[in-house]
């Protein structure tokens, strides 16, 4: 069975991420664990940022209101014509913040 991602807004610009079994390594026991709480508002531009699809993408604009970010794709498996376009980026297909 593969992960299954759970995406919920628990206050506005913080969305909290569950993953269900089987876990990824680190992660925990159990049926189900907090992965990460990624807060929107605290992303600074240049950040980069991958998504529940497999994309990543830079930052390059960020209202801070906490519902999505501006960001150019820098890789996107599923859809390659999306790679250096510029787009928005909801909390809830935001897997990490990679740096």
């Amino acid at each position: 069975m593969d992960a299954i991602f759970i995406t919920m807004t628990i206050r506005r610009g913080v969305a909290l991420r569950l993953h269900s079994n089987p876990l990824p390594a680190g992660i925990g026991t159990g049926d189900i664990a907090v992965a990460e709480v990624i807060n929107l508002i605290t992303i600074e531009e240049g950040a980069t940022i991958s998504t529940i699809h497999g994309a990543t993408a830079e930052v390059v604009s960020n209202p801070k209101d906490g519902v999505w970010v501006f960001a150019k794709y820098l890789t996107s498996p599923d859809d390659p014509d999306l790679v250096g376009t510029e787009d928005m980026i909801f909390a809830q297909d935001i897997a990490e913040v990679l740096r």
